[in-house]
């Protein structure tokens, strides 16, 4: 199923969307910068913004990354970006009415609020199980259509929530997240998902780019002994000598030649880190369908449960 999602063209740089977890909270296994100070997040959107990208990515679930965001657009508001970010918790109290069009407009209110009053243009469910609630997905829309948001999208972890949503919400979710990378693409791949998603008008963004850093780790640590990806990792790593590229590119590019993914969102706690992925965002693909395929296929051995970052302790 490979064959026709591999493409020699690289998408922009527009395709980024920079992730913010990092600007709100100490984000990552691989972290070991913590949380960045206000001024240095200030420098880091600044750094995005004058290298051409123009959406971020945030979470009322993201620390305090709502809250950065919208100061910096105080401040400097000739640097504006389009801003999406999700709903992450929602409940109503046992007995209480389910028009709950109410509370959830409060909710974008706030959201706005934090965000410096900025418009927002894709409001996500973080999680999938939210989407299963009529009344709230009933509610979300009839606000869209009010205006409060521009697209609703929703943050999923497998194909057969993907499968779900292009199913059951059809024309009414225009956004969905996916983790997809060089070790988990084969279910995605195999699925044929992104190519209804092209047909459904539906955009794809792929997150987990690096497995939230796992990709840098070597194959003999601990953490990824322990998940028992070993020898992906240390495959991985000789593809990177063979083609005397960094992780991050090779990483990278594989997305970035996959057909179907609309939008790429990589996150990053320092400025060197967001120069780097434009850097390589603006340079050619690597990748040839040989290899590509056969990454893909290497990956068929690897339990999804252990590239699943729910599952680690």
């Amino acid at each position: 199923m490979t064959a026709p999602y591999f493409s020699r063209d690289a998408l922009d740089s527009r395709s980024f969307v920079l992730g913010t977890a990092q600007i709100g909270s100490a984000y990552g296994i691989n972290n070991s910068w913590g949380k960045p100070s206000l001024a240095d997040a200030f420098t880091m959107l600044a750094k995005a913004h004058d290298n051409g990208i123009t959406e971020l990515d945030t979470a009322e679930a993201y620390g305090e990354s709502e809250t950065v965001i919208g100061e910096f657009s105080r401040k400097y508001p000739e640097k504006q970006f389009r801003i999406d970010t999700k709903l992450s918790h929602f409940a109503v109290e046992a007995g209480a009415t389910r028009d709950i069009s109410a509370a959830i407009e409060k909710k974008l209110i706030d959201t706005s609020d934090r965000l410096g009053n900025q418009p927002i243009s894709i409001y996500y469910l973080h999680s999938f199980a939210l989407c299963k609630d009529r009344n709230l997905m009933d509610a979300l829309d009839r606000l869209r259509r009010g205006g409060l948001f521009e697209s609703l999208g929703v943050s999923v972890y497998e194909p057969t929530e993907l499968a779900y949503i292009l199913r059951e919400e059809k024309g009414r979710v225009n956004a969905v997240q996916i983790p997809f990378n060089c070790f988990n693409a084969s279910q995605w791949l195999d699925s044929g998902l992104l190519s209804q998603c092209e047909e459904a008008n539906v955009q794809l963004l792929a997150r987990s780019v690096y497995v939230q850093g796992m990709v840098f780790k070597d194959a003999d640590d601990p953490f990824v002994e322990k998940l028992g990806i070993s020898r992906a990792v240390k495959k991985f790593a000789a593809i990177c000598e063979a083609y005397s590229v960094t992780r991050s590119k090779l990483a990278l590019d594989f997305v970035r030649q996959t057909k179907g993914i609309s939008k790429i969102l990589l996150g990053a706690e320092t400025v060197s880190q967001i120069e780097e992925d434009v850097s390589l965002f603006q340079a050619s693909g690597i990748w040839d369908k040989s290899s590509y395929d056969s990454f893909v296929q290497m990956g068929k051995g690897i339990p999804q449960r252990a590239l699943d970052p729910r599952t680690w302790s």
